[in-house]
């Protein structure tokens, strides 16, 4: 209301001081002296109570597992994407594709967090090629950018308005990982093992560092070997099918795939096709490790027919992005410019006790599509807190 009274009682003032000058005006009496209204102090509201996630029904089969730490917060970002004006930051957030449900879930998570920020985002989907150009005109105006990928902006090199949050996929926490598992089959079983490696895109900077985490376990190792697939399966579970169909069939030594990212789904199928689906310890087990997960995956491993995946969370890398976007824009704390994001390796052994920042990397095991349920994932081992009210009060004085 002030910001609107003063210019209105502005304008009445200057109306009537020329109104009183002009000729032949009636003459005005005194007015009265104002009465000054009694000083009502401010009543400051009580801050908002924090939900924790043991407030969570959804939430408790997880919890009772010790997968979920029923005392962490629940989205404790009230209010930080309000500026002291009262206007909201505008967010837009742009994936290169939407065709599997990590990106789907990381969407998710991302728009509850602006949503709950009291910020209003905007939203572009266009191709992987168009994504780099429009990064490229953000930063030339002005406008930081938040990556999860490698294939956005160098790694080692980011400029004034640039951070990156990536999986260090070629390094020592990144595929060799996976690729570990063959290796432990071969030495556990004493069998050779001929993996097939299915490609998803061999222009993808994330696939090609895939790829060589792979190799850097296995092509040491005596017992196993590396056959790559010609065509790319594009992330596509019925193309992915289709290739290790034909490889398997071409060549029966064939007894391990490794998947880069999407389409697992469609190896297990494959495997399934081809009369091949054992279960782990089966003297004819297929050995099966991905390098990314979805729900059909899940379901495998849980069936015992998939010795692993390496995974981000499902939502890790956007949780991660949303934060960093976060502490950096709206607190004003010092974030890093670049956030590595180690490997996680879940297996039938692991699944039921490996927590990833605060909760289960097992994502399909959360309310799915109810992301603002979704814990709240604690990155400060990687140099990343959580953002808060009384964060952004310490360095920018709201």
């Amino acid at each position: 209301m002030k910001k609107f009274f003063i210019p209105i009682m502005t304008v009445a003032v200057v109306a009537a001081l020329f109104l009183g000058c002009m000729p032949g005006a009636p003459e005005v009496p005194p007015a009265p002296p104002p009465v000054t209204p009694p000083v009502t102090p401010p009543v400051t509201p009580p801050a908002p109570e924090v939900a924790t996630l043991g407030d969570v029904p959804e939430l408790q089969d997880l919890i009772a597992k010790g997968l979920v730490d029923p005392n962490a917060p629940l989205n404790p970002f009230e209010g930080l994407a309000v500026k002291p004006d009262g206007t909201p930051y505008v967010i837009a957030t742009t994936y290169w594709s939407m065709v599997c449900e990590a990106m789907v879930n990381w969407d998710g998570v991302i728009k509850a967090t602006i949503d709950k920020a009291g910020g209003e985002w905007i939203y572009n989907n266009p191709e992987a090629a168009s994504l780099a150009p429009i990064s490229a005109r953000c930063q030339a105006a002005g406008i930081y950018v938040y990556h999860w990928d490698r294939d956005m902006q160098p790694f080692n090199t980011p400029d004034e308005y640039t951070s990156t949050i990536y999986h260090d996929f070629a390094g020592p926490y990144g595929s060799n990982l996976v690729g570990q598992l063959f290796c432990d089959y071969a030495e556990e079983t004493g069998k050779e093992i001929h993996v097939f490696e299915s490609w998803t895109y061999r222009a993808f900077q994330t696939c090609q560092d895939r790829h060589t985490g792979l190799h850097a376990a296995c092509d040491p190792h005596p017992m196993v070997r590396v056959t790559e697939s010609g065509p790319e399966d594009l992330g596509s579970s019925e193309l992915c099918m289709n290739h290790c169909i034909d490889a398997m069939t071409a060549d029966p030594t064939i007894n391990a795939i490794f998947v880069q990212d999407g389409g697992g789904p469609g190896a297990i199928e494959a495997v399934r096709t081809l009369g091949r689906l054992y279960p782990v310890g089966h003297p004819d087990h297929v050995v099966l490790a991905f390098n990314d997960t979805d729900s059909g995956v899940m379901t495998a491993l849980e069936e015992g027919y998939l010795d692993g995946f390496g995974t981000h969370g499902g939502y890790h890398l956007g949780a991660c992005g949303v934060q960093a976007m976060l502490m950096h824009l709206c607190v004003g704390a010092p974030t890093p410019k670049v956030i590595p994001m180690p490997l996680d390796v879940v297996t039938y052994e692991n699944k039921d006790t490996l927590m990833c920042y605060g909760t289960t990397p097992i994502w399909p095991w959360l309310p799915v599509g109810e992301w603002e349920l979704w814990p709240t994932l604690d990155f400060t081992e990687l140099g990343l807190g959580i953002p808060t009210a009384e964060l952004r009060m310490k360095y920018l004085g709201y």
